[in-house]
């Protein structure tokens, strides 16, 4: 069985991932209520997610999962890779170890700080080995 679905005896239900699942609104309904085509009208289910308390958890969800298909946290598909395109891809700050959003895949800083600290720290280090 997908784990994304529950089975009650002919009836296919849907069963959203995640701890946030027990409370979603879409809990138990049709699935194919939230499965769109690109173009095609999901007000259905986008009204289920407006009042929807898990809402925010499942959009969350929905970008950060690419293959999740359908609508997610009242987001269709063109909306969630809108919003990736926005985010940006996550990276990890080499000085920090801090998670930052980048549109640069060779940016290694989460921001000037980090950045500066880092330069400061090689000019030192070097003026250490340029004295010895």
């Amino acid at each position: 069985m997908n784990p994304l679905y529950g089975d009650l005896g002919e009836r296919v239900i849907y069963e959203p991932p995640g701890p946030w699942r027990q409370s979603a609104a879409c809990r138990g309904l049709d699935p194919n209520l939230f499965v769109t085509k690109t173009g095609e009208d999901a007000s259905e289910a986008k009204a289920v997610c407006r009042r929807c308390p898990a809402i925010h958890e499942c959009a969350v969800y929905g970008i950060s999962s690419a293959p999740a298909k359908g609508v997610w946290g009242g987001l269709s598909n063109e909306e969630r890779k809108a919003a990736r395109k926005l985010m940006g891809r996550m990276d990890v700050c080499v000085e920090c170890d801090e998670p930052f959003h980048t549109y640069r895949p060779t940016e290694r800083y989460c921001g000037d700080g980090c950045r500066r600290v880092a330069l400061l720290r090689t000019k030192t280090e070097s003026r250490l080995r340029n004295a010895s």
